[in-house]
């Protein structure tokens, strides 16, 4: 009989015993070894933009069965590496965020790795697809001449970096390819004055680059200036006033510089008999005799550089008509 009644109660004891287990009971988020609904990470998990100081993160939320209770207690969890095994947590939004904003300053040459993953309490899925990002120091562009001479070059470029430590210009003259460090100028600046005195009729090459931590730089932008020193065009202003020869010219010159009149009897022998300071274009010759041939030539100058001539101008007396001609 004893037998009979253990085998009775054995099987209905597991019964009890499987309805229990079996019955709706509150899950432990805080608890690891707790049984919950499996964890999914990010799908689709990618970069929409980037640059030196941010970067755009997007994803598509796994499609989870959570309970509203879980469900405040999930969260998307962004991590970041820069050997692609050691992972820093830089960010935790909430269960339905699909997209993020990094903010942060990004050295330039540094490969930045990113991922994702989901969590509930204490668990966490496994991370999501791995997003690489390596940034490229920024050059700076539209490197230019705003005002050009002998004795000054005013140059200006656009800044396209928000993390550069300072701009490197150098400059070289000839073609043997040497460059040379003209200046090291703060960030964020986008003029440069070299006041440096240079050559009439050599090419100068200039470049540019940012400089960055690290010993880190951007790719040179590059220009070439040559400043010439081209012959004014001299006129005859004519006139009929017998006393006076009234000259007038172009310097030919983008900026204004002085010029030197001389005057010859012969078109042979010349010797000077005036200057006109910077900007002026006309001076008028009082030293001469109406009835008498001049030959008139004129050339630029500034203070490190002399233009050629022009050419020989000749200026009679017309006493039929009276005028200068």
């Amino acid at each position: 009989m004893n037998r009979f009644l253990k085998q009775a109660v054995f099987p209905g004891m597991l019964i009890l015993l499987f309805l229990s287990l079996s019955c709706d009971k509150t899950v432990d988020l805080n608890n690891p070894f707790d049984p919950i609904v499996a964890l999914y990470p990010p799908q689709n998990f990618h970069m929409i933009s980037a640059t030196e100081t941010s970067i755009i993160l997007t994803w598509v939320r796994s499609n989870m069965e959570l309970n509203e209770e879980q469900k405040k207690m999930t969260s998307i969890v962004i991590e970041k590496s820069t050997d692609g095994t050691n992972y820093l947590v830089v960010d935790s939004l909430d269960v339905f965020a699909s997209c993020d904003t990094i903010v942060k300053v990004f050295i330039a040459d540094q490969t930045y790795y990113f991922r994702a993953y989901t969590k509930v309490g204490l668990k966490k899925s496994s991370g999501s697809d791995i997003v690489q990002y390596k940034i490229s120091p920024y050059a700076p562009s539209h490197f230019q001449v705003v005002t050009a001479n002998d004795t000054l070059r005013k140059l200006s470029w656009t800044d396209n970096s928000s993390s550069e430590m300072a701009f490197r210009i150098e400059r070289e003259f000839g073609t043997d390819g040497t460059y040379d460090l003209l200046a090291e100028i703060p960030a964020n600046t986008t003029i440069f004055r070299d006041t440096t005195v240079i050559l009439t009729d050599v090419t100068y090459y200039y470049r540019i680059c940012a400089e960055f931590s690290e010993g880190l730089q951007s790719p040179y932008d590059s220009l070439e200036i040559c400043i010439s020193f081209p012959s004014p065009s001299i006129v005859l202003n004519g006139g009929t006033d017998p006393k006076f020869v009234s000259l007038q010219w172009s310097s030919n010159f983008l900026y204004p510089v002085g010029s030197a009149i001389e005057r010859s009897d012969d078109s042979l022998l010349f010797f000077a008999i005036g200057t006109a300071g910077p900007g002026v274009s006309a001076f008028s010759d009082s030293t001469i005799n109406y009835t008498r041939t001049y030959y008139y030539r004129i050339r630029n100058f500034s203070s490190h550089n002399i233009s050629p001539y022009s050419e020989v101008f000749k200026a009679y007396y017309d006493t039929t008509i009276n005028y200068w001609y």
